[in-house]
């Protein structure tokens, strides 16, 4: 993989350096590891070793090519677009099911899932990586409006436990029945607006990706972990 894209959650979950002579230097190592890929199914099929999104995630890509700015970007352009349209988006009533039970009955404002615990910048689901061969699954329920931007914000900063609207869950395969169509969106491509049904899993085949020697994707500690990268940025490999 090489930097190119808005929030490059890919390669902040694989320790991708932004810099891209870099980036190239680890595709030219040829070190990889076989990792999980998931698929989603809706009105056509999407690969995907990062993420899939729908509620206002899917509502703010719909609008992101007429909605002007073009000197905004990254981050900081999806984060205003999001602002925005929490004021406008009416979530749809919706049921969640993970692993064949019913986990929730409820208005989604905003679905994420992905292998990884990155999400538009943000280590939005705590300690899930590729490597555990799971999905986490964040959600944000029943509000709307100003209250809806406060809960963002707390799930951005990993406040989920203080969050009454926002959860975090786990699981092998996950299915979104709404009641209206949603937009669903993977790794910032749109693949499905018209179905009120939409499944995600993990598929049986894995897929060979080059990373960075020494990448453990779990850490002790904030701290090892930033250290780990900053070796990774030098071309060292972390010890």
């Amino acid at each position: 993989m090489i930097p190119t894209g808005g929030s490059c959650e890919a390669f902040q979950a694989h320790a991708i350096p932004l810099n891209l002579e870099r980036s190239f230097e680890i595709v030219a190592s040829g070190h990889s590891e076989k990792l999980p890929i998931g698929i989603a199914l809706g009105d056509s099929n999407r690969y995907f070793i990062d993420m899939v999104n729908s509620g206002l995630a899917g509502y703010v890509n719909d609008r992101e090519a007429t909605w002007g700015k073009p000197w905004l970007k990254g981050d900081l352009r999806y984060t205003i677009m999001a602002f925005e349209a929490a004021f406008k988006y009416k979530a749809p009533k919706s049921k969640v099911i993970i692993d064949d039970q019913v986990i929730e009955e409820v208005s989604l404002a905003y679905f994420t899932t992905g292998l990884s615990n990155v999400v538009a910048g943000y280590e939005i689901i705590p300690g899930n990586n590729p490597r555990k061969c799971k999905l986490g699954v964040a959600i944000i329920k029943d509000i709307k409006s100003f209250k809806f931007l406060v809960s963002m914000m707390r799930l951005m900063f990993q406040s989920v436990e203080k969050n009454k609207h926002a959860e975090v869950l786990y699981g092998k395969n996950v299915t979104v029945e709404s009641e209206t169509p949603m937009t669903w969106v993977a790794e910032g491509e749109i693949f499905s607006t018209k179905t009120t049904r939409v499944d995600i899993g993990i598929h049986s085949k894995q897929v060979n990706l080059i990373i960075p020697e020494g990448w453990k994707y779990k850490y002790q500690s904030n701290s090892e972990k930033k250290n780990a990268i900053k070796s990774i940025n030098k071309g060292k490999i972390p010890q």
